[in-house]
């Protein structure tokens, strides 16, 4: 049994003659109307393009066929290649409401001699990294930017859409009806940076904070002390001023440096009896001269 197809319904009696009258009154000021000037004609639209063609011969830019679209070139070694510009026919889809600009389609193209597994993977990881960059952007409400220059990215904080704004806002008042003030991540950055510093510096105090009792000794009874106290200093470099009795532009002592700039050599026992043995002598013999120019 076929469908049944409804008829119009005329509700009440429609006059004929009124149809009519109606239907000429839509195009009675087209037709036999006096032109608006009276010495003036229209040039036709055939011989408004003959003049435009006879133009573009001259300047020969004429085309015969204008509405005949060119066939890209294709190169005969790219036959039979993956392209996935074949298949975007738009931007992407735009929805009621959408002020935020899209994110560019990635455009995969095959190489000349890649196998397709190659290629198929080497799509697969550029939408998997794709993914997790949306998922971070998600996480931290940011928008990660890719310079097209250098290539390099970086990270800027996302503007908050009307939609968030409320929700934060019913948020804050929530909590500060039980007496919770939410933070910016300004103020937590600064917060953060304050421990980390306490942390650090945690049992060092600083040269102004020091007070006279922390230079102080305890000394318990019957304490002996072997030597002098010794002073160590971070970084303490040894140079002239900080040896005793040396002074910058003098020389060390004679015997430090031997005579003649030659240091001492280490004698054998025999040798050191010759030295004695000839010291004795001399001294002898220096006693003798003395004692007989006093006679």
């Amino acid at each position: 049994m076929g469908r049944k197809i409804k008829g119009k319904k005329h509700h009440g009696v429609k006059d004929p003659e009124v149809q009519k009258k109606n239907r000429e009154a839509k195009f009675k000021s087209k037709i036999n109307q006096r032109p608006d000037k009276d010495d003036f004609q229209a040039i036709p639209k055939s011989l408004k393009y003959l003049m435009k063609v006879k133009e573009e011969v001259k300047s020969g830019t004429y085309n015969p066929n204008p509405n005949k679209k060119e066939k890209p070139h294709k190169n005969p070694d790219h036959k039979g290649l993956l392209d996935s510009t074949k298949f975007l026919s738009q931007e992407g889809p735009k929805q009621k409401g959408m002020n935020k600009p899209l994110k560019p389609i990635p455009v995969f193209k095959q190489n000349p001699g890649e196998h397709n597994r190659a290629f198929f993977y080497r799509m697969d990881q550029s939408i998997q990294s794709m993914k997790k960059r949306a998922l971070f952007e998600d996480k931290y409400k940011v928008d990660v930017q890719m310079d097209k220059e250098t290539g390099q990215s970086r990270v800027v904080e996302r503007e908050k859409d009307e939609v968030d704004l409320e929700i934060e806002k019913k948020r804050d008042a929530k909590l500060a009806k039980k007496g919770i003030v939410r933070k910016s991540k300004e103020e937590k950055r600064v917060a953060r940076r304050e421990r980390e510093k306490s942390r650090k510096n945690k049992g060092k105090k600083s040269d102004e904070s020091l007070d006279f009792n922390d230079f102080q000794d305890n000394v318990e009874f019957g304490e002996t002390v072997d030597a002098p106290p010794t002073l160590q200093f971070k970084k303490f470099m040894k140079n002239a001023s900080s040896k005793p009795g040396a002074k910058e532009g003098k020389s060390e002592l004679l015997l430090k440096k031997g005579v003649n700039g030659v240091k001492k050599a280490k004698l054998s026992m025999a040798q050191k009896v010759t030295v004695e043995k000839n010291r004795q002598h001399v001294v002898e013999m220096y006693r003798q001269i003395k004692s007989q120019k006093a006679a």
